[in-house]
């Protein structure tokens, strides 16, 4: 399988290697407060000045101004509960909204891509797709979404019918065919063979085992990371929280650091919704940096033209005829 489930395993694997080295332990002291010094005594004045009225009530909306605006910093350092205690509902609430754009940039390695054969030098492979970019959007439940990972997978989701553009799947086949020497098809018959009969193949319900639905990506990159990391939660990671403003709305950001590698994930500030905003680390080099935007706004993408569709039974046909 080629979807962000791998994210969760690498990610696990890297934290392992981080909260043993104390990485969740971590504390930081507050700082101790100075020692109050007792002022000098000063005699009273035999005399004080004459308060007028307006100089009193000056003061007085100077005083209260200070005591809402102290007020109003507190509630807002006091906005970003525990992680634990909306964890869960993190996990869960952004896995059942109706549609969601998913989007950013991944490290290779977690598609499995340096493993994959290609004709470059692996040298120059590896740093041409250091980082892809990944698409996933629309329909959570995959009731009209998209697939995207570089230029490589290129997926349409409409319930059981999944469409893989052609040039995909000649992308495909060139990064994973055998070694040369291996008797096999080209490329070029390859594309030949399937532009003959249209521009998009449906691999019918097999192709869930290839692609992820917005819904499945919230959810396998969870239940990946509690199956592998040996944690029982991200807060066991020791992830700060604070308030912040992103992007003009109002965000909690639980955060942890150690030298160049961090944790940080962002939700809305809303307990009864935290919906994910932004999930990203940086560990031994290995990153993963995706947004979360238009919660139940997300378009969703044109379903392919009958004409354009290869339908299953011809895929299979072709495929039966390169083999």
């Amino acid at each position: 399988m080629h979807n962000a489930y791998r994210a969760a395993g690498l990610f696990s694997v890297a934290l392992l290697g981080l909260t043993a080295c104390g990485f969740a332990d971590e504390q930081t002291p507050e700082d101790s407060a100075p020692e109050e010094t007792a002022p000098e005594e000063t005699a009273p004045e035999e005399t004080a000045p004459e308060e007028t009225a307006e100089d009193g009530a000056a003061q007085d909306g100077a005083s209260q101004e200070s005591t809402d605006s102290e007020e109003a910093s507190g509630d807002s350092a006091a906005q970003a509960p525990q992680l634990a205690e909306i964890e869960e509902e993190v996990w869960d609430a952004s896995a059942s909204q109706d549609s969601v754009n998913i989007s950013g940039e991944m490290a290779a390695a977690l598609f499995g891509w340096d493993s994959l054969s290609a004709e470059e030098d692996p040298d120059e492979q590896a740093e041409a797709a250091e980082n892809v970019e990944v698409t996933i959007a629309g329909d959570s439940a995959g009731d009209g979404s998209i697939y995207q990972v570089g230029d490589v997978f290129d997926y349409v989701i409409f319930g059981d019918d999944i469409y893989q553009s052609v040039d995909s799947v000649v992308a495909e086949y060139e990064l994973s065919q055998p070694p040369e020497g291996t008797e096999a098809p080209t490329t070029a018959e390859v594309r030949q063979a399937f532009e003959a009969e249209g521009s998009w193949a449906n691999v019918g319900p097999a192709g869930r085992d290839y692609v992820e639905t917005p819904a499945d990506f919230v959810t396998n990159f969870h239940e990946g990371f509690l199956a592998t990391s040996g944690l029982d939660s991200l807060s066991d990671a020791g992830l700060e929280g604070a308030s912040d403003t992103r992007d003009g709305q109002d965000v909690w950001v639980y955060r942890t650091d150690q030298g160049e590698d961090f944790i940080e994930l962002v939700v809305n500030a809303d307990e009864s919704q935290p919906l994910l905003r932004k999930l990203s680390y940086d560990m031994g080099g290995n990153e993963f940096d995706v947004d979360f935007s238009d919660w139940n706004e997300a378009e969703a993408p044109q379903e392919p033209a009958a004409e354009e569709v290869i339908e299953p039974d011809e895929v299979r046909v072709i495929l039966d005829s390169l083999g």
